[in-house]
């Protein structure tokens, strides 16, 4: 893979390899990069949460009265609006739509800058997954305003990316983020990823932040010299802070 990589980097004229993004389970990448000259660096935390509960129900029971009501309000909020979502696999008709929400939120993005979706990349994701891949979708009324986009990984439920019509202060992310928690207990998963950045509103639905690294190397042996100097000087990674959400007794 490092032979690919560094031909087609080397092809293109980038000067940069990066590989991402290495969980807690894959530490033992670690040493087999530094092996071939990778620079190992924490990013920015990611998010998860454990999944025991047999109900959405039983979810918001579980929840302190604090975060309970406040999410209640919220879910109130977005009732009052009409909002209500659906689950499917099928999206690939919707592909141009999808990737148009997307880049709403993608260009009002300033803590990660992502990779730019296509919205060949939703088509496919459809209809190459199958049912491992899921679009949440947000209606109000009848108009689409928003999406999740959701990936089977065996007993994990990965949220990808979310997207939305307008690029408005409200509600919504709050509405989505719960309908992600709320479907990954009707596909009975043990395990939820919800994603990078947003950090409070998914602490708020229960998520913990644990860390994830990447590995990075120069194309040249001079510039690689200097990938693990720099790297920690333009990326600032911010401490991890868990709360419990969950009354005593139940884990996040």
């Amino acid at each position: 893979m490092h032979t690919l990589l560094h031909g087609l980097a080397r092809k293109e004229g980038q000067l940069l390899i990066v590989i991402r993004d290495f969980e807690s389970n894959a530490q033992n990448f670690q040493s087999q990069f530094k092996k071939l000259g990778y620079y190992w660096a924490q990013m920015i935390p990611n998010t998860y949460m454990d999944i025991p509960w047999k109900s959405p129900e039983d979810y918001l029971n579980s929840m302190k009265s604090y975060y309970r009501s406040k999410l209640r309000k919220h879910l109130a909020i977005n009732q009052a609006q009409g909002i209500r979502h659906e689950l499917t696999s099928e999206f690939h008709h919707l592909a141009e739509q999808l990737c148009r929400q997307w880049l709403v939120v993608h260009h009002q993005a300033d803590e990660f800058a992502r990779e730019k979706l296509t919205p060949e990349f939703y088509h496919e994701l459809s209809h190459q997954m199958g049912e491992r891949s899921k679009a949440l979708l947000n209606y109000k009324g009848d108009e689409l305003v928003g999406h999740a986009l959701l990936l089977q990984d065996g007993e994990l439920l990965r949220w990808l990316y979310f997207g939305r019509e307008t690029a408005v202060n409200d509600s919504l992310y709050i509405y989505v983020g719960w309908s992600v928690v709320h479907s990954a207990i009707l596909l009975g998963a043990k395990q939820l990823e919800l994603g990078l950045t947003t950090y409070p509103i998914k602490q708020d639905l229960g998520a913990q932040l644990e860390p994830i690294h990447i590995a990075l190397r120069g194309t040249s042996n001079f510039i690689n010299t200097f990938v693990g100097w720099f790297y920690p000087l333009l990326n600032r990674v911010p401490p991890i802070r868990n709360r419990n959400v969950f009354k005593t007794g139940i884990r996040n």
